[in-house]
């Protein structure tokens, strides 16, 4: 007899093991042994896909000046290679800025209602192509320090909304 155990479900059954010389041990349920019934998962749409990674995020628009700026906040993911790439280097101030400047260029979705991407041109300097980051780093690159520093400042606000629109303790239960 053999019982399989699990942490949520407890004990699954009991049952006699066979072996099988070409394949793993497994376990075969006796007649009075109990079942567990499993539902069949469900395949979920694109559009249920969509919502679920965008559970959270708080988009909204900065005037700075007369020009619209708007952001979004960053997935978990994102966010998360941005300050793994900058935390082994941040013992100086030139890289925390380059933080703040990576973290505006993904961040920031449009300027006076067109992406950024779309604002970007190409110089004589500019060798190779770039890639849609690529771009939105550059021109980043290019703003006021100030207005870089309003940006992400903005950004940390939209962080702040999100966090108070999801609670931690709600999304446990």
């Amino acid at each position: 007899m053999v019982e399989l155990s699990h942490p949520m479900f407890g004990t699954v059954g009991h049952g006699q093991l066979n072996t099988d010389q070409n394949k793993s041990p497994k376990a075969v349920n006796n007649l009075n042994a109990p079942t567990i019934e499993t539902e069949e998962p469900q395949s979920i749409s694109q559009d249920d896909l969509r919502l679920l990674i965008e559970c959270g995020k708080v988009t909204d628009t900065i005037d700075i000046d007369g020009k619209k700026f708007k952001m979004s906040t960053l997935s978990d993911d994102v966010q998360g290679s941005i300050f793994k790439k900058f935390t082994a280097n941040m013992s100086d101030a030139g890289s925390f800025m380059e933080l703040r400047r990576t973290v505006v260029a993904m961040a920031l979705d449009a300027f006076n209602g067109r992406p950024l991407e779309d604002i970007f041109q190409y110089g004589a300097n500019d060798v190779e192509m770039l890639d849609i980051f690529g771009m939105r780093l550059a021109l980043v690159r290019q703003m006021q320090g100030q207005v870089i520093d309003r940006l992400y400042g903005f950004y940390e606000e939209l962080l702040k909304r999100s966090r108070q629109r999801v609670d931690p303790e709600q999304v446990k239960n």
